[in-house]
């Protein structure tokens, strides 16, 4: 029986700057992609400060810092799936987040009713697991107190949803919001 609904951030619950930037920049430079990409992943496990992260990239894009950090902090919160968890979901299951981000960056663009309706808030930042490292999704499930087949994890990639199955959790694959109030639908109706 599901207990709770567990949301990635980026890609599901807002959208940000950093993979137009990434496709943009790199995506024709196979092993700059790799290690622009490897940089993130330190940032968000907290190995690489987050200041020499946008130092780092935006000179390998030939970008001024300040113009990359603007483009990649560009973010819209996902208001419509928002507001959903918190009239059809909150009332009735415990609500999570599994992000990897690095910093204070929740506080920047969540209002406070917002975080509120996270029960719990697992970041990468902060445990140093980047998903989809099965660490990751343990480490949210043990603060929730709860069993892998107990939680549902949603993301917008495969990669990461295949992870979370992995570890016993049922996961759905975010592609908008319609196909995933109808997926959760489905998925809660045959339990």
């Amino acid at each position: 029986m599901i207990k709770a609904i567990i949301f990635d951030c980026f890609g599901v619950l807002a959208v940000d700057g950093w993979l137009p930037f990434k496709t943009e920049h790199f995506s024709d430079q196979p092993e700059r992609l790799r290690e622009v990409t490897l940089l993130n992943r330190q940032t968000d496990a907290g190995l690489l400060p987050y200041d020499e992260f946008i130092r780092s990239v935006a000179a390998m894009a030939g970008v001024a810092p300040d113009d990359f950090r603007a483009q990649i902090e560009q973010t819209v919160v996902n208001t419509e799936l928002l507001e959903y968890i918190a009239a059809e979901l909150k009332p009735a299951y415990q609500i999570g987040m599994l992000s990897n981000v690095a910093g204070h960056w929740l506080e920047r663009k969540f209002t406070p009713a917002q975080r509120k309706m996270f029960d719990v808030v697992s970041l990468s930042s902060q445990t140093g697991f980047v998903k989809p490292d099965p660490r990751a999704y343990e480490a949210v499930l043990t603060e929730l107190g709860l069993g892998a087949g107990e939680a549902l994890f949603v993301d917008d990639r495969e990669g990461n949803c295949s992870a979370a199955r992995e570890v016993g959790m049922q996961a759905l694959l975010y592609h908008d919001f319609v196909q995933f109030k109808h997926d959760l639908t489905e998925v809660l109706q045959s339990k």
